[in-house]
């Protein structure tokens, strides 16, 4: 029983690491501009630090515009600050001192290839972790056949099953890395 613990706890490690990946995919500036993108950034409001969309009422204008109606317009210099100090290259408007106006920058080509060079340095790294995640595997499941807890043939079950699975996640990223650099290059 314990060897399947170890392959679930492994096999959670990893798919948190791929969907955090997605999140950080998802929420790239490629001209486009997303409620994601910001919904998430956190301020500080009476002592405790709260997320923008449990403070703000955000709705996407057009593709490249969000609006964003703090249910507090006190907060409007403070959200909007904290917009710009997330380094999301987003212009910040405070219209008629009630709500944000977002706008998304056109991204150049150079800003383009410099994006795709930033995602595939993270996707390096995310795998190196999945990689990392395979590796304490195999020493626990090699631990246990070491103890005699499973056989010779269970080991390599277990071990022929996750190495196929951690291919599978490290081909997932590239697949997903490559559509993000076709979809950055062709706008």
């Amino acid at each position: 029983m314990k060897n399947i613990d170890i392959f679930n706890e492994s096999d959670i490690k990893i798919n948190n690491l791929i969907k955090n990946f997605n999140k950080y995919i998802d929420n790239i500036n490629i001209g486009k501009i997303s409620v994601n993108l910001i919904s998430k950034l956190k301020i500080k409001y009476l002592n405790n630090i709260e997320e923008l969309n449990k403070l703000s009422l955000i709705t996407k204008e057009n593709s490249k515009t969000l609006i964003l109606n703090p249910f507090d317009k006190n907060l409007l210099e403070k959200i909007k600050n904290c917009i710009l100090d997330s380094n999301l290259d987003l212009k910040v408007y405070v219209c008629n001192e009630s709500y944000i106006k977002i706008v998304c920058s056109d991204i150049t080509e150079e800003k383009r290839i410099k994006i795709i060079k930033i995602i595939k340095e993270n996707s390096e790294k995310n795998k190196i972790y999945i990689r990392n995640i395979r590796r304490d595997f195999n020493n626990k499941i090699k631990n246990l056949k070491n103890n005699k807890e499973i056989s010779e043939d269970e080991f390599n079950k277990y071990n022929k099953f996750f190495t196929d699975k951690v291919n599978k996640y490290i081909t997932y990223i590239d697949d997903l890395i490559k559509n993000k650099e076709k979809d950055l290059l062709k706008i």
